[in-house]
């Protein structure tokens, strides 16, 4: 069976490497394993080598982007360009 008959695009993987998923992600190691114990990226272990599911990687960018929609949330440290005091 060819990727296509399954709709997968040739350029993205079902699965990658936690190096790669931290790159994707733009996280450090210890961040990528507790998004991984906290049950937010799903992996498995094939041999000795972790893979984390692309499907589960684009759900933690689709819920980022949905927060970020929704506004800051309160009691966050995050300043955005408006309300940084002027330089002069």
């Amino acid at each position: 069976m060819s990727q296509h008959s399954i709709g997968l695009d040739d350029d993205e993987p079902l699965v990658v490497s936690p190096r790669r998923t931290c790159l994707i992600l733009g996280i450090g190691t210890t961040k990528l394993y507790e998004l991984l114990n906290s049950g937010e990226l799903d992996s498995y272990c094939e041999g000795k080598a972790r893979r984390i599911t692309m499907s589960s990687i684009r759900r933690r960018i689709d819920r980022l982007i949905a927060e970020n929609r929704m506004g800051p949330v309160p009691g966050t440290a995050k300043q955005n360009a408006d309300s940084r005091p002027s330089v002069g």
